[in-house]
């Protein structure tokens, strides 16, 4: 409840901790606490409300809040003083302008915009299609390769769209679409959910242009809007095109007040854990030859 976020949250923790045996929502029955040690949040926008009330609600019973795996992500700050082209650098620039004149050569370049009806229904398939052309095809791991996923992905579009929450924006050469992204938005917040491209195209570098279009449009809306990129760790390039960072992390909330045995057990093996599967990572990306 957004009126009383820091007493729920006080009490939610209370039950958690077993220091209160009653169900943390009144509506709800009586039942036993789990006892835990602490409660795990990941991705959390540490600048937004939300991140403020948990740690002020944990502040005011002393118990401690972690931040894990913290990142500054891109985003894109619309304001009245900046306005596209020249938020770019000029060398990133001159390189997207190169890069669209390679593009041009094959076919005439368009963008166009599908947020209802048969156009956002046929503009989602088409993503679909592209992110399939891409490594994450072979890897098994694109939307269209789980029914259930696909199937999301296909009723939240329609579902969001209807309330003007969702949109596609694609890139045409001639009139093939070779990358196209999926937007999610709500009031003066928007979020580039996905992006794919064409890998016949690859070399044109299609996923690149179209995101400079994304963020020339998103940096036109009003001032105040913010965009987030969803990418906690973007190339060089595709981070220069976003004009500002927001830091986001993962929440760790010991449930007891002060430092208890059970806390200090919890953080370590969150630690190690991430440490293990970092470590993991690394040595599997050696062994399929992809560096670091």
């Amino acid at each position: 409840d957004k009126a009383q976020a820091i007493p729920v949250l006080r009490a939610v923790f209370d039950w958690l901790a077993g220091l209160d045996g009653s169900s943390p929502v009144d509506s709800l029955p009586r039942v036993s606490p789990p006892g835990v040690s602490g409660m795990l949040w990941r991705h959390v926008p540490l600048e937004g409300a939300f991140a403020c009330a948990v740690t002020e609600a944990a502040r005011r019973d002393n118990r401690q809040v972690d931040v894990l795996a913290r990142v500054n992500r891109p985003v894109i700050r619309a304001s009245a003083s900046q306005r596209v082209p020249g938020f770019l650098p000029a060398k990133l620039r001159h390189d997207l302008e190169r890069r669209r004149r390679r593009l041009a050569e094959a076919g005439v370049i368009r963008f166009e915009e599908a947020s209802c009806g048969q156009a956002l229904r046929d503009a989602i398939e088409s993503f679909m299609i592209l992110e399939a052309s891409s490594w994450k095809g072979i890897r098994g791991s694109a939307l269209v390769q789980s029914a259930r996923t696909s199937c999301f992905i296909r009723n939240a579009s329609r579902m969001l769209a209807r309330h003007g929450q969702c949109s596609v924006l694609t890139l045409f050469c001639g009139e093939a679409p070779v990358a196209a992204a999926i937007t999610l938005e709500t009031a003066a917040r928007s979020w580039a959910y996905k992006i794919a491209y064409d890998a016949a195209f690859a070399k044109m570098s299609p996923g690149m242009i179209l995101a400079a279009e994304f963020c020339r449009r998103q940096q036109a809306k009003p001032a105040g809007h913010v965009t987030d990129s969803c990418m906690d760790a973007p190339n060089p390039s595709m981070a220069q095109l976003w004009n500002g960072q927001a830091p986001y992390g993962d929440l760790l909330v010991a449930t007891r007040p002060g430092t208890t045995p059970g806390a200090v057990a919890m953080r370590l093996r969150e630690k190690w854990r991430r440490n293990l599967r970092g470590a993991t990572k690394v040595m599997y990306r050696k062994a399929m030859g992809h560096g670091r």
